[in-house]
This record gives structure tokens, C-alpha cells and sequence, in this order.
């Protein structure tokens, strides 16, 4: 009678789990599986990540089967588990190596490409060593030939790779501070650095 109400007792196995997960005495499909097993948990935790989190674990087994080999989707659950925590003002630590390297490509990535850890692993098998000597902006920079010449997004970075080729920026049809009313997107062109053909990124406001 003097127990948890059920909500609290929810919100403290979460946060234990999280904290489990954050300094990976548990993996992503172990801290899901929990979820799975237990219906209720996922029905608070979906419910309280609606109102005060950037997203939920609504596609909670698709998300756990993409854990197995997707990064881009594990770096996702790290965030969101740690946004959790944080909403929470609860103190942890975070041992996970791979979001540990994220958080550096963070810091590291320039704003006008986009911090994609596997479109980046593929790019540079290196990315670890770049990343934890400093050396990625330059990389990336040097790559891009975008030290002088970079876009100016209307959206979020879709910088080009094509077949592990990084394409150069040429051009974009207008800022977009500069977009008149009607007008909803903007065409950002880049060349193939070894063949000169082109491709459009359009994005839409």
C-alpha cells in the first residue's frame, strides 16, 4: 500500500536502464528488449517523450532489429536516452565508444556537411584516427574543396556521396534568406570531382 505508484516505479526502472545503457553494462537491443518485454514501460516512456522529448520509441522493434547493424540508428537511441536523462536532471556517465566518437564528430563535423556516422565510417575507414587526432575538419574541408565555396542550407546538410565519392559544391539557385513569398525550394548543384557530371540536391522549405 506504502509501495511506488506505478508511474514513479516506471520512470525509476527507466532511469536505471538508461543509466545501464549509457555506461554499457547493457547494449541497445538489450535496453530495447527490456522495453518489449515490458508493455507498460514503453507506454510511459512513449507517453512522457511526447510531451518533453524530440522523439519516441513508438517503432520500438524496428528500431531494435536496425540496432543490430545500423549506427545511424543506435547514435539515435544514445540521444534519445540521454535527452531522457537530461529532462530528468539526472547525473550519469556515458563509457559507450561509439557514441563517445559521435560526440567528437559533433564538435568536429563542419555545419555544412551532415554528421552521419555510417555514410562517414564508409568514407574514411580512418575516421576513428581523424577524429581523435583533430584532423577531421580539415579532412573533410580538403575533400569538399569547400573551404572558400560551401552551401548555405535550407534544411539539414545532404551533402553528396555518390558510390564513396564525395562531390565538389558548385552552386546554389539563391540564399535562403532570399526565398520571395511562393517560392518553397532551393537547387544546390555539385560536380563530380573525376567526371564533371553534375547533381542536384533540391531542398524544400
Amino acid at each position: 500500500m506504502f509501495g511506488l505508484s506505478k508511474g514513479k516505479k516506471y520512470k525509476n526502472d527507466l532511469v536505471q536502464w538508461s543509466d545501464e545503457l549509457m555506461l554499457g553494462m547493457i547494449d541497445s537491443i538489450q535496453f530495447l528488449n527490456k522495453l518489449l518485454e515490458s508493455k507498460e514501460h514503453l507506454k510511459w516512456f512513449n507517453k512522457y517523450a511526447d510531451k518533453n522529448l524530440f522523439s519516441n520509441l513508438e517503432e520500438t522493434l524496428t528500431i531494435r532489429d536496425r540496432c543490430f547493424d545500423e549506427i545511424n540508428v543506435r547514435i539515435f537511441l544514445y540521444q534519445l536516452i540521454e535527452s531522457f536523462l537530461k529532462s530528468l536532471n539526472e547525473t550519469y556517465d556515458i563509457f559507450i565508444k561509439e557514441y563517445l566518437l559521435y560526440k567528437k564528430l559533433e564538435v568536429q563535423c563542419p555545419d555544412w556537411f551532415q554528421a552521419d556516422m555510417g555514410l562517414l565510417s564508409e568514407i574514411y575507414p580512418n575516421l576513428k584516427e581523424l577524429l581523435e587526432t583533430n584532423l577531421f575538419n580539415e579532412q573533410i574541408s580538403n575533400d569538399c574543396h569547400s573551404k572558400a565555396s560551401k552551401p548555405n542550407w535550407l534544411q539539414a546538410p545532404e551533402w553528396p556521396v555518390i558510390n564513396g565519392e564525395i562531390y565538389v559544391f558548385e552552386s546554389q539557385t539563391q540564399l535562403p534568406e532570399d526565398l520571395d513569398y511562393g517560392e518553397h525550394s532551393i537547387t544546390y548543384t555539385f560536380i563530380d570531382p573525376k567526371t564533371n557530371d553534375k547533381y542536384n540536391v533540391v531542398q524544400y522549405h
